[in-house]
């Protein structure tokens, strides 16, 4: 069973989960939600971004995404950086009506950017580096992502460490993701933790450590990251710089696979197969490599293949239906989200 020991992606996801919290310390005439208006109509800035704010979210007025993106235009207009953010959020996803524009995104998020918004530095540094809504240039996006990483940003952290590691937009130097590997797996970044396990694992720019490595990568799978999962099975399951314990190894194998991990997948597939540390199951068996071999995973089709003539047609047939119920039950989980 192969260590799945990639490392995670260059980027993050973009942080879009909210609008700017709260209505901040407004000045005296807008600590009510009549004297919001007031003020907002007589052109204060910061009521302008409460008064955007509440037609978002529908708080004590009707929620109209084009009222908000009035009011947050009036305000980022005389430089109200949380306006400018939340404009470039809005445009960034497309709510309430609001088309998505990754020009306007750009644009708004450089404003706030360059008043010192360490979330549209950590954004912004995104989209020069995929070239969304703007020409790629990563040279660009590492001084972003410094900008923000400098202000203690978790996600920019992580994604400096990932352009040394990777030696996009700045002279590759392993020492140097490390670092900022280490400062986001401090913030508790799950990406930084694994990718920090495996260069711990690796010896790369950093001495091989691999207690040290089992330490984050037990950290990010215990925050559910898949890839830290997987390799934890490895690793307990082979007693890779610890002592061998199947039992775990089949749960964390089990936890990555059930979100979707292939190799994790195949991996289980092979252990019901072989009867390895679990009673021999091919339905299960069958079960887990058919989700992995949907997945694109070679093996596990060759495993199907393999495995599927020392099995019935009743017992084909109800691994089908585990698969069916599996997929579907994701698929229920993924639209309550």
């Amino acid at each position: 069973m192969k260590l799945f020991a990639a490392l995670a992606g260059l980027m993050s996801i973009t942080s879009l989960e909210a609008l700017a919290q709260g209505d901040g310390i407004p000045n005296a005439a807008a600590t009510t939600k009549k004297n919001v208006h007031k003020a907002a109509a007589e052109g204060d800035a910061q009521a302008q971004n409460i008064l955007g704010r509440r037609y978002a979210v529908g708080d004590g007025v009707p929620k109209d995404a084009a009222k908000a993106v009035e009011w947050w235009t009036k305000a980022a207009e005389q430089g109200n950086t949380e306006a400018e953010w939340n404009l470039g959020r809005i445009y960034a996803i497309g709510d309430g009506g609001i088309p998505k524009d990754d020009a306007k995104t750009v644009l708004w998020w450089s404003k706030a950017a360059k008043q010192g918004h360490v979330e549209a530095q950590a954004n912004l540094g995104i989209r020069y580096a995929t070239g969304n809504g703007i020409s790629k240039d990563a040279n660009m996006a590492v001084e972003w992502f410094r900008k923000a990483a400098d202000q203690g940003h978790a996600q920019g952290q992580f994604n400096l460490g990932a352009a040394y590691a990777e030696g996009n937009g700045v002279a590759k130097n392993e020492a140097k993701a490390v670092e900022w590997y280490r400062k986001a797996a401090n913030q508790n970044d799950t990406q930084a933790q694994h990718n920090l396990a495996v260069m711990m694992l690796n010896g790369y720019g950093t001495p091989q450590d691999t207690a040290e490595a089992v330490k984050w990568f037990t950290k990010a799978a215990e925050q559910g990251w898949p890839p830290s999962q997987h390799n934890l099975g490895v690793i307990l399951g082979n007693g890779i710089g610890v002592l061998k314990n199947t039992t775990q190894a089949v749960e964390w194998y089990r936890r990555a696979a059930e979100q979707g991990e292939a190799k994790a997948q195949n991996n289980l597939g092979t252990i019901y197969a072989n009867g390895e540390w679990v009673p021999k199951d091919l339905i299960r068996a069958y079960f887990w490599w058919s989700l992995a071999s949907a997945s694109g995973l070679t093996s596990a089709r060759k495993n199907l293949e393999l495995f599927s003539s020392d099995m019935s047609a009743s017992q084909i047939a109800e691994a089908e239906r585990m698969v069916r119920e599996f997929k579907r039950t994701n698929e229920i989980i993924e639209r309550m989200r």
